[in-house]
């Protein structure tokens, strides 16, 4: 997935178990922003010698190379203690 770029995984990715090509800082970005707290993670990564030999597509060269590693992970979040009440919809914090 690494080697090809937006428009190429469209046609290539799989509709029966699609891919996102989300990486594990997108991960982390969406759980903060949804106003969840990483409390656990465990991280799988891929050999670092395949890796090195991959030819990056430009949208992926953002990342630093452990963080392309990252090929399975787990990731247990929760709520943040204090969410500011604009987050909510209803305007409302969220009930415990």
């Amino acid at each position: 997935m690494l080697r090809f770029s937006s428009r190429q995984w469209r046609v290539l990715n799989s509709r029966l178990e699609p891919q996102s090509g989300l990486r594990y800082p997108d991960y982390l970005a969406i759980f903060a922003e949804a106003g969840w707290e990483i409390v656990s993670e465990d991280l799988r990564h891929g050999n670092e010698e395949v890796f090195q030999k991959t030819r990056l597509a430009p949208e992926f060269r953002r990342y630093s190379a452990d963080e392309l590693r990252v090929i399975d992970m787990w990731i247990a979040a929760r709520p943040r203690a204090q969410i500011p009440s604009d987050r909510w919809p209803t305007g409302r914090p969220a009930k415990p």
